[in-house]
């Protein structure tokens, strides 16, 4: 795989001798091994991988969207487990407070304006 701090020609290089290696004409795959086959060396779906790949990251433009991306990606991921450790740091606290003083407010709250609307109409 390609790193974010490759440069074009090392991701080049890289797509080049991947697609040697998994081209389906390519006399390395001419007689694939049981392992060749099982572990995606000859398959077109995995060449056709790689020249997706490099149609996205040769291109800046693309390339640069591709890292937005990832880096949303990673973003989203950070704060899906930080918000995860605040809730088992916190939660038992939250729950406490919600069920020891939010829902019984809430439930008085709700009844006093209940009452007062249906004295009012």
């Amino acid at each position: 795989g390609a790193t974010s701090t490759m440069s074009r020609q090392d991701i080049k290089r890289r797509y080049i001798t991947l697609a040697k290696e998994t081209h389906p004409d390519s006399s390395t795959s001419a007689h694939p091994t049981t392992t060749d086959i099982l572990s995606g060396g000859y398959s077109t779906d995995r060449f056709n991988e790689i020249a997706q790949a490099w149609t996205i990251l040769s291109d800046s433009k693309t390339r640069r969207a591709y890292d937005r991306e990832l880096a949303a990606e990673d973003f989203k991921e950070d704060i899906v487990k930080k918000a995860s450790e605040v809730a088992r740091e916190y939660g038992p606290t939250a729950r406490k407070f919600y069920d020891d003083f939010a829902i019984p407010f809430l439930r008085r709250t709700t009844a006093t304006t209940l009452a007062g609307w249906s004295a009012v109409t």
